[in-house]
């Protein structure tokens, strides 16, 4: 046998099984490993930063809510997530209810191991059958029937490891809303604007 054919074989077995692991992942992954989202507690009345800001009556959140479809996951070069070819987790955590403002856990991804992750985005969509509100996504009185991406930044990146738990601060978006409610900016069309142009902040806990 010829050295040729020994380092021809040899690229096979290394290299010829593609990018996709047994675990559907594509970029080589040696296993997976079940992590949580889960949002952290935060203010749901006026607070000092409104105080400043307005000479006006903040109202508080009494309803925030909203239909998650799809989670994506991304690496620090923005390359996401693939399992199977697919992007987007079909994960269907359902209706996340926040009204309260108290820490929640929405679900229980499986994610490769190693996967250095520095975005999230939760696809929100209408899904009446779903999650049971008639919107993709409610806040107080104002509601958008819309799809929209809510996105939560990691810094620093994430390395996956079992028993992660991914803690996702709400506090950014909810100021945002509150801010343009008492503006009187915020209407069931310019709900979706606020919620798009919003970039949150995650950390593993």
């Amino acid at each position: 046998m010829s050295k040729f054919f020994l380092i021809l074989v040899t690229v096979f077995f290394l290299f010829g099984c593609g990018t996709e692991t047994g675990t559907g992942y594509t970029g080589g992954p040696t296993g997976e490993a079940a992590v949580t989202l889960k949002n952290a507690a935060f203010s749901t009345s006026f607070s000092a930063i409104h105080l400043n800001r307005f000479f006006s009556v903040v109202n508080p959140i009494t309803n925030f809510k909203f239909c998650i479809r799809k989670v994506k996951f991304e690496n620090e070069s923005g390359t996401e997530i693939q399992k199977n070819g697919v992007s987007n987790l079909e994960m269907e955590i359902g209706l996340i209810d926040v009204s309260n403002g108290a820490a929640k856990t929405w679900g229980n991804p499986t994610l490769p191991v190693g996967f250095t992750m520095s975005r999230m985005k939760v696809v929100v969509e209408k899904d009446e059958d779903l999650c049971g509100i008639p919107d993709a996504i409610q806040f107080n009185a104002y509601g958008s029937q819309d799809n929209v991406e809510m996105v939560w930044d990691f810094d620093p990146a994430v390395a996956v490891s079992a028993s992660d738990v991914l803690l996702l601060s709400m506090s950014t978006l909810a100021d945002a809303l509150q801010d343009a409610e008492t503006a009187g900016d915020l209407t069931d069309e310019t709900l979706r604007t606020y919620v798009q142009q919003t970039i949150n902040s995650g950390s593993e806990q």
